[in-house]
């Protein structure tokens, strides 16, 4: 489904921005496609190890009520993860454990559609460029969390505590972008930075 008024608007981009539009009438002459590879390796847990590869390299394109093909907005180019664990038996019956887990990820930036800051400037307000929707960018978004657990098992019960760190490069990743009319400059707004937490689990 498409907007025959706004020549951009496509369906199939609902769901990457904070808020939902929908314009008041919808046609079904719109198109979508998407292509790409995904490779997957994987070593299930055994002889105290498991870890997990996954990259996916892609294109999506649609093309709206304009006719035009553009990139969706869900067309990074790529994405790869990665989890790695080791555990440690410990204990004379082997009932406790420490176990240390590793994640990391990477993909293409976001897509959005960029701000013309001179219609902004001239408006008082946020004024975006339509007419190149999702034809820019964020820089590569990539993240390594790490988690430190220790592990007793019990008859009742196994309780876990671990100590965590996400992102524990403390990389810069983007979030959005505004338009901030006080200033008359373009802010932006960065993902969460590094977040250490404790926790305590028990599982019956």
């Amino acid at each position: 489904p498409v907007a025959a008024n706004v020549g951009y608007f496509s369906i199939v981009n609902q769901g990457s921005e904070f808020s939902f539009y929908v314009p008041d009438s919808l046609e079904n002459s719109g198109t979508g496609s998407n292509y790409g590879l995904e490779v997957t390796l994987e070593k299930f847990f055994d002889r105290n190890l498991y870890y997990l590869l996954t990259t996916s390299v892609y294109e999506s394109l649609y093309t709206g009520a304009d006719g035009i093909e553009r990139h969706s907005a869900n067309d990074v180019g790529y994405v790869i993860n990665a989890l790695a664990g080791y555990e440690w038996w410990m204990g004379t019956n082997r009932d406790k454990a420490v176990l240390l887990d590793l994640k990391a990820a990477r993909s293409g930036g976001k897509r959005y559609i960029p701000v013309d800051l001179t219609a902004s400037i001239a408006a008082g307000q946020e004024v975006l460029n339509f007419d190149r929707a999702y034809s820019e960018q964020f820089d590569a978004f990539s993240k390594i969390d790490i988690k430190l657990s220790y592990r007793v098992n019990k008859k009742s019960a196994t309780h876990f505590a671990f100590v965590a760190i996400d992102n524990v490069l403390n990389t810069q990743n983007m979030l959005i972008i505004n338009y901030n009319a006080d200033t008359e400059k373009i802010d932006k707004t960065y993902q969460l930075g590094l977040f250490p937490y404790l926790g305590y689990r028990v599982e019956f």
